[in-house]
């Protein structure tokens, strides 16, 4: 953070971001064998879950499947790339998205910043 110049202030949180997470969804739901038509409304419905925070509920769903897979392998290791993060409290979307905010603010202040003092610079190399 020191390195990086972001104040104190500022409240860091690690996440695993919900593009990635839910591709974990999508690939256990393929490793069930289904077809992409047939698996599609359960990876919607497990998504929409992921995104408000409910990481328990997808990861429940996820195990009750493994009894009906021979692939149960694979559907396990995905099940796994959900449980550790959301044990470590890198799921909980709804949380973080309040944080992001004021983390954008302090971000694009830093750029307004910098591009006006990319603008005096310049300004004053014209002068000289």
């Amino acid at each position: 953070m020191k390195q990086a110049s972001i104040p104190k202030s500022v409240t860091i949180h690690q996440v695993l971001d919900n593009c990635h997470a839910t591709h974990h969804v999508s690939r256990a739901l393929a490793s069930l064998g289904i077809t992409e038509a047939d698996r599609m409304p359960l990876y919607r419905e497990l998504r929409t879950k992921l995104r408000n925070g409910q990481w328990r509920a997808v990861v429940a769903e996820l195990e009750t499947l493994t009894d009906d897979n021979p692939q149960i392998g694979q559907l396990q290791t995905e099940i796994n790339y959900l449980q550790r993060p959301g044990d470590a409290g890198r799921l909980a979307y709804p949380t973080f998205r309040g944080h992001w905010t004021s983390a954008r603010q302090w971000r694009d202040r830093k750029q307004h910043s910098s591009s006006h003092q990319s603008a005096t610079q310049r300004e004053w190399n014209l002068l000289a």
